[in-house]
């Protein structure tokens, strides 16, 4: 029994090791490039040559940058919601209800993820072209919900999957 509580511990401390490894090799670059953000030099330098603001004023300065920058946080609020109530709702239709053809809705569900990118996004391109969605706000939501979706559903589907049911039961009888 001791050996085992000895191996438990190397083996939760292997864990503990590898998930610090794969964070900082993940968080490193971003780490990295951080502090060029101050740099006060003309062109990127290392190491830097001074502490400057420069970069960001002159970000926030101009429109085009921070109207792209907007843009690009409505999409992803719109994309958020958009996702996640689709992603759930698809998830517990297919399993809470055990849908006829669930497991090729799933397949269907999970293709943005699955099949290659640029074809998706050739497709989607050619859809929305013809209906008038390609570059506007609204286009831009729905194809990136598309591509989110199976995320959403992969996670609350397997949740549900492993949940009791008779706990949602009687919690609906509160």
């Amino acid at each position: 029994q001791m050996n085992h509580r000895i191996q438990s511990k190397v083996a939760w401390t292997l864990m503990y090791v590898f998930a610090i490894l794969v964070l900082a090799f993940t968080l490193l670059p971003i780490l990295m490039i951080f502090p060029f953000a101050f740099n006060s030099a003309e062109y990127l330098a290392f190491p830097p040559q001074g502490f400057s603001l420069r970069w960001f004023w002159s970000f926030f300065s101009e429109p085009t940058w921070v109207n792209a920058s907007l843009k690009s946080l409505e999409v992803a609020v719109f994309t958020t919601i958009l996702s996640v109530v689709c992603g759930t709702l698809a998830a517990f239709a297919i399993i809470r209800k055990k849908m006829a053809y669930g497991n090729v809705i799933s397949i269907f569900l999970l293709f943005p993820m699955i099949g290659p990118h640029i074809t998706f996004a050739i497709g989607i391109f050619g859809i929305f072209s013809r209906l008038h969605l390609a570059g506007t706000t609204f286009g831009l939501v729905l194809s990136h919900s598309a591509i989110a979706i199976p995320f959403v559903y992969i996670n609350v589907a397997s949740r549900l999957s492993t949940f009791d049911a008779s706990l949602e039961r009687a919690a609906r009888s509160l």
